[in-house]
């Protein structure tokens, strides 16, 4: 018989549950999670309001998200940056630039 054990929590680590790796929690920014669904809820749920009115990202004449759109990446987006910095997440792997 296997005993399932869980792995100890290490500090920099947040538990995601986007649709990245389907209903399975997994490590923010692990892998194939890389903060998109963070990014386009806000934006849905906003829609150019709060912080997104005074981003460097958001298209005012088109009223879109350049994130959202595909054209840069997550970690430009301050709403990302700011998730980031409050949980002190450690982002790795080569997605990830180190600074």
């Amino acid at each position: 018989m296997t005993v399932k054990t869980r792995r100890k929590h290490r500090e920099g680590e947040v538990t995601c549950h986007c649709n990245a790796y389907g209903t399975l929690p997994h490590r923010f920014g692990g892998g194939k999670c890389t903060g998109y669904e963070l990014v386009r809820n806000y934006w849905e749920a906003n829609w150019g309001n709060n912080e997104c009115s005074n981003c460097h990202l958001y298209n005012k004449e088109e009223n879109h998200c350049q994130v959202v759109e595909g054209v840069e990446r997550e970690d430009e987006c301050p709403v990302f940056q700011e998730f980031v910095s409050f949980q002190e997440i450690r982002l790795l792997g080569p997605y990830w630039r180190t600074k």
